[in-house]
């Protein structure tokens, strides 16, 4: 008798944890599939999350994401934008019955067709449906998501380039501006080296002058091309200064306009413009000019 009683009593408690035991979350995991349906009890009053591999976004520029759902009286979902998310619930006071509807889902490519139905048996309900893809697609959604990161950086790139030239053309006439309200200082140079080559032909750069407008001084420079039959290109034009003590070159930042290819018997004229400040006067200067011929340089 008392080992019944004692028998009794374990079940009585045992009876009495089940109901918390069933109240644990319960997850169901499911592969998607071109097409995917499944069924899903929902208890009211505590509803149903499904969860995929990606972010539910109606504004994807690919395939956007659309959700249909039948007896909204009875089914209601609810989705919180940039979630990979959302939640279906039913009134926790519904009344008794067994209630059903559909729910549509297209999403990356997905059509998921899921059967809606109450219960208030929590052996059936779950509290997360987790949709989860197989190795290949999963490795497709990756590189998807590479190509549009790479996009969208191309996109911001391209941007951020016009703002810049859209800079530049601002300063660019900024610059006229000051040029124009500063009348040049003219500075003769006339400064000249020819290079005879072993062919025949001779090659003479001319620097002869020097504009100052305001904070630039603009140095011009002339490259005669003394060949009778070959045309001769001006590759590139650098400034250096030279310190006056130490003999030392040090390059100076600068931008060169080069002449076009010159024809035989003809010259280019090209020059260099440069800040005033980044100019010493108490050193030297020497312009070194690169043709495809040869190079030149002359020092004033």
């Amino acid at each position: 008798m008392i080992r019944f009683s004692r028998l009794l009593a374990t079940l009585l408690l045992l009876s009495t944890l089940s109901p918390a035991a069933s109240a644990d979350p319960r997850q169901r995991h499911i592969i998607l599939t071109d097409y995917t349906t499944l069924t899903a009890d929902i208890v009211p009053g505590l509803g149903t999350r499904f969860i995929f591999p990606f972010v539910l976004d109606k504004q994807d520029r690919d395939i956007p994401f659309t959700l249909v759902i039948t007896n909204p009286a009875v089914f209601v979902s609810h989705r919180d934008p940039g979630r990979n998310s959302f939640v279906v619930t039913t009134p926790e006071n519904l009344r008794s019955g067994h209630y059903y509807g559909f729910l549509y889902v297209t999403v990356a490519g997905y059509e998921i067709s899921i059967e809606l139905r109450t219960t208030s048996d929590r052996a059936h309900d779950a509290s997360d449906v987790i949709f989860e893809l197989s190795r290949k697609p999963r490795e497709n959604l990756i590189q998807q998501a590479v190509a549009r990161r790479t996009r969208d950086l191309e996109t911001t790139y391209r941007q951020r380039l016009a703002e810049v030239d859209h800079r530049i053309d601002e300063r660019a006439i900024a610059r006229i501006g000051t040029l124009a309200l500063h009348p040049p200082k003219y500075r003769r140079i006339e400064e000249e080296e020819r290079r005879n080559l072993k062919d025949g032909d001779d090659v003479v750069l001319y620097v002869n002058k020097s504009l100052s407008f305001g904070p630039y001084t603009v140095i011009a420079f002339d490259v005669h091309n003394g060949s009778y039959d070959h045309g001769l290109t001006v590759k590139d034009a650098k400034l250096f200064s030279l310190d006056a003590r130490t003999a030392a070159l040090t390059p100076i930042d600068a931008a060169d306009m080069l002449p076009d290819r010159i024809a035989p018997r003809a010259d280019g004229r090209g020059t260099v413009t440069v800040v005033g400040a980044d100019l010493n006067p108490a050193n030297r200067l020497r312009l070194q000019v690169l043709t495809d011929k040869t190079g030149l340089e002359a020092q004033w």
